[in-house]
């Protein structure tokens, strides 16, 4: 199938161009970063000296920062540890794409200011592009189950297609019935073929190695699919003014950020992530790298 083929194609890329990816990620990170983080943290600190009322968005500012470095943290390590894995330096991508969300409005920073729009707009819709990638083939780099290539393929062309018409593009539209449709189903169809993957895929051992981040990314795809959804539903959590709207994005953005600093830590404490090739699961599968009668056969897929 042409789109599992193109899946195949854009993710089994020569080391070094994983690399220069890599580094223009890191930069443009740090860069969004230092745009973007100074006014909230400014205000959540004012806010916190006039007392009660402003701990709350002093708070969730914080832990937005830990979410931050924890992410940035993790990545660096991963890209160190494993400068030569395609799917390590994967991994550390999709995280270090994510970081900037958790301390600055990107999509408020490229409405005000036009020079830094496009680099904005590049950023989200790469980071929706790897982010569901991390999800269909974490921890081993196959896609899981076959269906998640084309799923990948198919939103990965749609981001780049409408990236110079944003209204029309799924991460860059803004709050909308259709987008938040769109972004839950694909985060909902992520933590599924997690799921498949670990129960009816994963060995043994890579469910001992993978069981913890498994929980993470299942706490933060739900608390990533309350906070994009139920406002779609329910038109008053979406207003921030009144008092549901508020108490509704004070949940929420604790929550995403606790589940963020929880799939980081598990990342890290995991053995790392494997070097082999990222492949399609409709494609061969590689031998194992160690032919040990001790360890056990990956489950038959069902």
């Amino acid at each position: 199938m042409a789109t599992a083929q193109l899946a195949r194609g854009l993710t089994e890329l020569p080391v070094v161009v994983l690399r220069l990816a890599w580094l223009g990620i890191a930069i443009l990170t740090a860069a969004l970063i230092a745009r973007g983080w100074p006014d909230p943290l400014l205000r959540a600190l004012a806010g916190a000296r006039d007392g009660p009322a402003g701990w709350p968005a002093a708070g969730t500012t914080v832990l937005g920062v830990a979410s931050a470095i924890a992410f940035i943290a993790v990545a660096i390590l991963i890209a160190v540890r494993r400068p030569s894995g395609r799917f390590a330096l994967v991994v550390s991508i999709a995280l270090l794409l994510r970081s900037p969300g958790f301390v600055a409005d990107l999509p408020a920073i490229g409405a005000d200011d036009p020079i830094w729009a496009p680099a904005i707009a590049f950023a989200r819709g790469c980071d929706g592009v790897f982010a569901l990638l991390f999800l269909y083939v974490f921890p081993d780099g196959r896609f899981v189950p076959a269906w998640s290539a084309t799923s990948w393929s198919v939103w990965t062309i749609w981001i780049a297609v409408t990236l110079p018409v944003p209204h029309l593009n799924p991460v860059l539209a803004g709050p909308a019935p259709w987008t938040a449709a769109v972004q839950v189903a694909l985060a909902v169809s992520g933590l599924v073929a997690q799921v498949h993957r670990y129960r009816a895929y994963s060995t043994s051992q890579q469910q001992q190695q993978t069981k913890w981040v498994t929980y993470g990314l299942s706490l933060y795809v739900v608390a990533f699919v309350a906070r994009t959804g139920l406002p779609a539903l329910i038109p008053a959590l979406a207003d921030r003014e009144s008092s549901d709207g508020a108490v509704f994005a004070l949940v929420t953005t604790v929550a995403d950020h606790l589940s963020a600093i929880a799939v980081a830590a598990t990342i890290a404490i995991a053995r790392r992530p494997s070097s082999r090739r990222i492949r399609s699961s409709g494609g061969a599968r590689t031998r194992s790298r160690s032919s040990s009668p001790s360890r056990s056969a990956p489950r038959s897929r069902r």
